[in-house]
């Protein structure tokens, strides 16, 4: 009859008896068997902790690289823009070292310099047009160096699109207006107080005050240079 004690399972009994029947007949082998199934388990460990690890360095690589992308990308946008700034100044940097006379155009100042080995002559303010005023999205300047080609005749039209008529006859304080061509395209004139407007400016045009044009007529003959920055 059933004494109600727990009973091992078939499976269970029979393995414990077969280890332990080879443990007594082969102990040897038995050693054997227990040392190389721990050293499998412990290898198993290793593999386990080797792929943990690599999958670990693998994601610290991953953000080194994007890390390094973005610096490169900002490296990449900071020389751009340190190029460009000094695209812009090297005009001014050729203006400040000519040594013969010569105007300059600050863009961003709305002043025209006339100078000489560094020593300036005459600071006049100036009304630019709009291809030739600065911006603030636009580091480098439109135009580097331009000469002076010509005197025009103001008695008839300038020649230059969009350039506001002039009549040649004197102004309010007796002087008469002045243009003359730069090479590009761009014109220097003067104009009276009364017939200037902000909206009339030829797109490159540079308008000068008349007594301050006037003043540097003779200055201003074929070839002489004119820096933009």
């Amino acid at each position: 009859m059933p004494t109600g004690r727990p009973r091992q399972s078939f499976t269970q009994r029979s393995i414990a008896a077969q280890w332990h029947e080879l443990h007594h007949h082969y102990p040897r082998s038995a050693s054997l068997l227990t040392v190389a199934i721990v050293l499998a388990l412990l290898a198993d460990l290793c593999i386990i902790f080797q792929q943990y690890r690599l999958s670990h360095q693998e994601a610290q690589l991953t953000v080194a690289a994007a890390r390094a992308e973005e610096q490169r990308s900002a490296l990449d946008g900071q020389r751009d823009t340190d190029l460009a700034q000094a695209r812009a100044l090297l005009p001014r940097r050729d203006a400040i070292v000519a040594k013969e006379l010569h105007l300059s155009v600050d863009r961003r100042q709305g002043v025209m310099y006339l100078m000489r080995d560094r020593a300036i002559l005459r600071e006049m303010p100036v009304y630019l047009g709009p291809e030739l005023a600065a911006r603030p999205d636009d580091p480098a300047p439109a135009l580097k160096t331009r000469r002076v080609q010509r005197l025009i005749d103001t008695s008839g039209p300038v020649g230059v699109d969009s350039a506001p008529p002039a009549t040649g006859a004197p102004d309010a304080t007796g002087v008469e207006p002045l243009a003359f061509q730069l090479s590009g395209g761009v014109l220097l004139y003067s104009l009276p107080d009364t017939g200037f407007s902000q909206d009339t400016l030829p797109p490159r045009g540079v308008r000068l005050d008349p007594g301050d044009l006037a003043s540097m007529k003779e200055a201003l003959h074929p070839g002489l240079r004119v820096y933009f920055y």
